[in-house]
């Protein structure tokens, strides 16, 4: 039904309407009840010259364009409508949860990578840059990162792999002190052991 009934509610309209059988009916208020020839009376069927008769044939004709007020539409328009905000509803629900996902993993990842900041700053871990060398080298993600300077810190990670200064300082604590002094530090500072400086 595309006749806007929530008129009435808002403009005092000049006729009534009634719906039977053989169809939708407006009747004038001053409708005297008697018939001219085959057609309607003249009061009623000068409601086809009234402003708002010839809106709702238009509408009815055209179609509603869909910013207009609600009251303009009829059942089928309405339910039109409804249908089409709770598409936008639904499709902007699922916009917001996908942001929320978003924003969510980010922040995960700004966490992640605060963490691995204050790892870097404020423990002592020993060959750290060597740790960062060789996790960059082999692709590992901020979380793998992260994992292993942690067991580095606890002393369950040693990276394997030594730079040429680093061999260089593991023979001079070798040449000066002995296998004795080489071994210590090869446990204190995570230098080349004293076999990896003989090989």
């Amino acid at each position: 039904m595309l006749y806007p009934f929530g008129l009435h509610t808002l403009l005092l309209l000049p006729w009534d309407y009634s719906t039977c059988r053989e169809g939708f009916f407006l009747t004038s208020h001053l409708c005297a009840g008697k018939a001219e020839g085959n057609g309607p009376c003249c009061t009623c069927a000068g409601l086809g010259q009234n402003k708002y008769v010839q809106k709702i044939v238009t509408r009815y004709t055209d179609g509603i364009h869909e910013n207009t007020p609600l009251v303009y539409h009829g059942v089928g328009g309405l339910i039109d409508v409804v249908h089409r905000k709770l598409s936008a509803i639904d499709r902007l629900c699922l916009h917001w949860l996908n942001d929320m996902q978003k924003l969510a993993g980010k922040e995960g990842g700004i966490e992640v990578h605060k963490q691995m900041l204050l790892a870097l700053s404020t423990q002592h871990i020993p060959r750290i840059d060597r740790i960062l060398c060789v996790g960059f080298k082999n692709g590992t993600g901020i979380h793998t990162m992260l994992n292993l300077i942690k067991r580095a810190r606890e002393g369950t990670y040693h990276p394997k792999g030594f730079d040429k200064e680093e061999e260089l300082q593991a023979l001079l604590f070798l040449r000066l002190g002995g296998a004795h002094v080489a071994g210590i530090a090869h446990r204190v500072f995570g230098m080349p052991s004293v076999s990896t400086i003989h090989s």
